[in-house]
């Protein structure tokens, strides 16, 4: 005999079984690694995560009745049988699933965060970086990863793994802390030669007269060849006229070294700059009738950022600047005269082991001008015309090379370390005076002081 309202319960059973028809989904897998836990602050009722496209069994304490989800756009509840229902993940977000008998009365309250699914990330991880301990936590639509690592490369190994699966790396937090930085130290030579050839070779002619008033002339003053360097002449005068002719022979070489040697360390993933040179002011704009001013850097310069990768390898991105002031291209502005920058410049990313050098040639400039100068007509006559012409050559050349050498920097003690000033010390004036010593030969304190030998304690008589 069945009891009485069984088929009350059996009809509220099939009607909503009917009403969830349009919903229902075939059911995947249960995510057996969804945790449920705590209190929902809305309905008090326990707190489910699940991921996207996964599932969860939920066991009922009763029959139920009447499911009511929400919002269905980002969870859904499956009702199999009376005391068996399925949840289903379908987008990011939060929502309530609340159960009821045939009553009315609520049998069941789940709070149910849909979240992303952190299975293949964390397998990834753990693949990838096995000697790390890092954690992946989904909060909303990003990633947050947290715990340590042993070096800057495996926290970028991380973030691109996580950046990778999530689709975008604006959506990845990366919170790892790197056990051990390393710092690096480097070693750079910076060395420029720049040769300047001059030559000049030719003759320039004046001729002057009284008559009518007029001069006829050469290219160069004549009463000014004594000033002007390797020039000859010859000045030949009758009554009120003359003529002179000039004789202009010179070879000018010029050698100039510019070099540069600075070392500097940083930590792994850090910047570092350097600079030896100056700065120069430059007008950038008028406010109020004052002239701002700005300063622009020129000399040797260098950056650089290294990262420490595994087996002892240094990834360095490594910029070098040689810059000096320069009349070509100087503006005059206001009777305010703007010197330009003569600028050579390299950037370039390279990965050296510690202690590995790498050089930066290549940087070479060639410049060349040449001019001949003359009387008009005379110039062009056979074998003369050398007689009453000047050739002006002139050429610069320049070559930059830059060697840079990293090391793995490691501590060491004070009494390792060097001073430029170790061992000077002042001379008395005697030494000044007689010897033109500018520092004692033998400074005091060079010597290291020995251990005490010997009974150590009370004398006791």
């Amino acid at each position: 005999m069945k009891p009485a309202g069984m088929p009350s319960l059996t009809r509220s059973l099939a009607l909503v079984a009917l009403l969830l028809v349009p919903q229902m989904i075939p059911a995947t897998a249960a995510d057996r690694g969804v945790a449920y836990s705590g209190m929902s602050s809305n309905t008090g009722g326990r707190v489910v995560t699940l991921g996207i496209g996964k599932s969860y069994v939920v066991d009922l304490p009763s029959n139920a009745a009447e499911v009511l989800v929400a919002d269905p756009k980002i969870a859904n509840a499956v009702v199999r049988s009376a005391r068996k229902a399925y949840l289903i993940g379908i987008a990011l977000g939060e929502t309530d699933i609340i159960f009821f008998d045939a009553q009315g009365n609520q049998i069941e309250s789940l709070a149910v965060s849909v979240a992303r699914d952190m299975s293949p990330i964390r397998n990834n991880l753990l693949t990838s970086i096995p000697e790390g301990m890092v954690s992946a936590s989904a909060v909303g639509d990003s990633v947050v990863l947290t715990g340590s690592v042993k070096s800057p490369a495996e926290a970028a190994t991380a973030s691109a793994i996580a950046a990778n699966l999530v689709g975008a790396p604006e959506k990845v937090v990366n919170a790892l802390a790197i056990e051990n930085r390393d710092q690096v130290m480097l070693k750079v030579s910076v060395v420029e030669m720049k040769r300047d050839t001059t030559k000049q070779l030719g003759i320039n002619w004046e001729f002057s007269g009284v008559s009518g008033g007029t001069s006829v002339g050469g290219i160069l003053d004549p009463t000014d060849f004594a000033s002007v360097a390797g020039a000859f002449g010859i000045r030949h005068e009758w009554g009120g006229n003359f003529v002179e002719a000039t004789l202009e022979a010179l070879e000018e070489k010029a050698l100039l070294r510019t070099l540069a040697e600075p070392t500097l360390s940083a930590i792994s993933g850090e910047r570092a700059e350097f600079l030896a040179g100056g700065e120069f002011p430059v007008p950038v704009g008028r406010d109020d009738n004052q002239i701002s001013i700005e300063f622009k850097k020129f000399g040797v310069g260098l950056t650089f950022t290294p990262v420490v990768l595994s087996s002892g390898r240094i990834s360095l991105q490594i910029g070098t600047e040689v810059s000096e002031l320069s009349s070509e291209g100087a503006i005059e502005v206001n009777n305010l005269s703007i010197p330009a920058l003569s600028v050579r410049r390299a950037n370039t990313t390279v990965e050296l082991p510690s202690g590995g050098s790498y050089a930066i040639a290549g940087l070479l400039q060639d410049k060349s001008r040449q001019a001949i100068r003359g009387t008009p007509g005379l110039i062009n006559l056979p074998v003369l015309g050398s007689l009453f012409r000047s050739r002006d050559y002139q050429r610069g050349q320049t070559e930059l090379v830059v060697i840079v050498t990293p090391y793995i920097a490691k501590p060491n003690g004070r009494d390792k370390l060097a001073l430029p000033d170790d061992g000077f010390s002042n001379p008395s004036d005697t030494d000044t005076f007689f010897l033109g010593q500018l520092n004692n030969i033998y400074a005091p304190g060079l010597m290291r002081k020995g251990g005490y030998q010997g009974p150590i304690g009370y004398t006791v008589e």
